[in-house]
């Protein structure tokens, strides 16, 4: 019996955060007040007096008296948030169905961490946009904007998702963000980062919610690698929706900066410089040919001059099918060399300009196979198809054949 003293206290313990302690004492199991003698009650008093007042890390509310039918529950969920939020019915669907957790949490815990939030300058329509705010416990919730504002993170609407760690997480990087809080400009890394590249600060603390690493990554290496990519010319967006590449050697990260650049690649991405050498130097010699084909030119340029028509007539085929502006210009080549080869013209192209777009191995197996039934195809719709509509005409020339 004695060996399970610190599981019976730790019960206790938990049992007291809903319990005063005059009332622990019913609480315990009669057959451990009866024989454990050296469990009294003045022990558990002192066990209880001397606990930390950091709140419990199980910090989501759970109302144990509304698990019951799920949609009686959601129904009372809409009931209660519609007498405290002042929104639509549609509104609050909408927040039950992103958040189901909120169809077991009480209404006197929603409503006091709406009053949380509102007195924190936190507006309602935030809130709407992140119901998950409201199945937290309050005491949990004030106790993490307390850690975040000793890391100078007192933009409560900003730093919201940051709320999702659990208290000992969140603990850990206020530790992280004092040591190095004289070290790192503008006193932390999330602010430096927001600065850094010019986004706002919620946009940055949705990323370190999502990728944890970026707290631990050491100080030179976060600032060095940031330096180097916004040096190399790429855009801060996208470094802020690809943070991984700060997770890599600074030395590998410069090779293949100087390697992209002596390819004179135009457009550079956070993902090319954390791929496989494979894909790396895919990518470079795919630049080097489109540099070759456009020099100074865009793809739509490039198109006009090839189709022989003006801007206005690529610009309007490219909002009738866009993916004929994210075409290699490579393989936009090879396809438009081989249709004049076969005796198409740009006429026949602006007809149907998805063929830019399809299978060039599809394009000539389907052209030689019609062929080769005595059909020679006006249109280029027909090489378009898809594998059902394709085998039904194929059929249909096969019949005419053999009539």
């Amino acid at each position: 019996m004695m060996g399970s003293l610190p599981v019976f206290m730790n019960r206790i313990i938990r049992i007291s955060t809903t319990n005063s302690v005059t009332n622990v004492g019913k609480c315990v199991p009669l057959c451990i007040r009866t024989n454990v003698g050296v469990i009294n009650r003045s022990l558990i008093i002192r066990e209880l007096t001397e606990r930390d007042t950091i709140p419990n890390d199980d910090d989501i509310e759970f109302d144990y008296l509304h698990t019951g039918s799920r949609e009686i529950n959601r129904k009372a969920t809409v009931s209660m948030l519609r007498g405290l939020l002042s929104c639509s019915d549609k509104q609050i669907e909408s927040m039950v169905q992103k958040c189901p957790e909120l169809k077991f949490v009480s209404a006197k815990n929603a409503q006091s961490n709406i009053k949380l939030f509102t007195e924190r300058g936190v507006s309602e329509e935030i809130l709407h946009q992140n119901p998950w705010l409201l199945k937290y416990k309050t005491d949990a919730l004030s106790y993490k904007l307390d850690i975040l504002k000793k890391m100078n993170l007192d933009d409560v609407a900003a730093v919201l998702p940051l709320l999702q760690f659990s208290i000992t997480k969140l603990r850990d990087f206020a530790a992280l963000a004092e040591k190095e809080s004289h070290e790192f400009p503008y006193g932390n890394r999330i602010k430096y980062t927001s600065e850094k590249l010019q986004c706002t600060l919620e946009d940055v603390c949705k990323e370190f919610e999502k990728h944890k690493f970026l707290f631990y990554i050491p100080l030179d290496r976060f600032t060095t690698i940031l330096d180097m990519l916004l040096g190399a010319g790429i855009s801060p967006q996208y470094i802020l929706s690809d943070m991984w590449a700060l997770r890599y050697n600074v030395s590998n990260i410069k090779r293949r900066l100087d390697m992209a650049k002596e390819a004179q690649i135009r457009t550079l991405k956070p993902w090319m410089l954390r791929c496989s050498l494979k894909v790396f130097y895919n990518k470079l010699q795919k630049e080097v040919a489109r540099e070759k084909l456009l020099g100074e030119s865009s793809v739509s340029e490039y198109l006009a001059q090839q189709l022989q028509c003006d801007a206005e007539t690529i610009e309007y085929l490219g909002s009738k099918h866009p993916p004929i502006l994210r075409i290699h210009v490579s393989k936009l080549k090879e396809i438009l060399d081989f249709l004049y080869r076969e005796g198409y013209t740009s006429q026949h192209i602006c007809q149907v300009p998805r063929i830019l777009c399809h299978s060039l191995e599809t394009t000539k197996s389907r052209l030689a196979q019609l062929r080769e039934l005595g059909f020679n195809p006006t249109s280029l719709i027909v090489l378009c198809k898809s594998k059902r509509e394709y085998a039904q005409f194929l059929e249909q020339v096969i019949r005419k054949k053999n009539r």
